[in-house]
This record gives structure tokens, C-alpha cells and sequence, in this order.
């Protein structure tokens, strides 16, 4: 017997600085988040960061508008400035098939985790969540 997986979306108020409204935003996994991207270039890794032999985990929190763009990309966590930089102006950049509850547009949150890595002579950024997504593809 086959089980399909069926993505639970956890609502919770978000209130955005110097407004007493509150707009609902759904908080999503990042692998199925990462299954309605459209556009999802990787950041670069800055040659500052390669210069100085920085890498490492950057998570970025975003939260994705009813539209499909990302409203807003706060990093979190990254092993240097330049790779914050780096991370949440690339993440502004991604675009997502509008994500609906209901029948009705909805925003959403979720994290993003991208791993900035030296191998020998070369460096790599690989989408955490993207990896996971490909993963569970496999699964079904």
C-alpha cells in the first residue's frame, strides 16, 4: 500500500514592525517549500570568504508572499558577513508557485540552509534543502 505524504501547514500571527495588524503566515518545511520554487538560483560564495578560507552553514529565515515572492530573507546564521550578504540577496531573488490554503493565497515561512564548502582547490554551496527535496522524490 502506498501512502501519499500530505504537506500540514502550521498557521501562526506574524506582526511586522510599527503595524498592530497582524497578517496569518503559514510556517512550511523547507523540503516541500523547496518543491514550489521556481526560481532558486545559490548564492555565490564571495571570494573574500574563499580568500580567507571561510565556510560553513548559513540558515536564512524567509517568508514567502501569497505572490510567490520572498518578502523577506533574514539570515540567521553564516560563517562571515560577506556570505550573509551573499545569502539573503540571493534568497530575495527566488520566486515560488503561490502556496494556497483553502483555496485561498496564503504567505508562508520557512528556513533555508545552504553549506559553503573548500574542497582541494575548488568551493561549493549546496542547498541543504534542495538535497533533502531530491531525497524524498526518491522515497515516493
Amino acid at each position: 500500500m502506498r501512502c501519499k505524504q500530505r504537506a500540514s501547514l502550521l498557521l501562526f500571527a506574524f506582526v511586522s514592525a510599527g503595524s498592530s495588524l497582524a497578517q496569518s503566515v503559514y510556517l512550511m518545511s523547507t523540503p516541500v517549500l523547496e518543491r514550489k520554487a521556481i526560481v532558486h538560483p545559490p548564492p555565490p560564495y564571495p571570494p573574500e570568504s574563499q580568500r580567507d578560507h571561510h565556510e560553513g552553514v548559513a540558515v536564512a529565515e524567509i517568508i514567502v508572499g501569497s505572490d510567490g515572492t520572498v518578502a523577506k530573507a533574514r539570515v540567521l546564521q553564516a560563517p562571515d558577513a560577506a556570505i550573509s550578504s551573499a545569502v539573503s540577496t540571493t534568497l530575495l531573488k527566488w520566486r515560488f508557485q503561490p502556496m494556497t490554503s483553502e483555496g485561498k493565497p496564503v504567505s508562508v515561512s520557512s528556513r533555508m540552509i545552504f553549506y559553503f564548502k573548500r574542497a582541494a582547490d575548488s568551493y561549493t554551496v549546496i542547498d541543504a534543502g534542495a538535497e533533502e527535496a531530491k531525497r524524498q522524490a526518491g522515497r515516493s
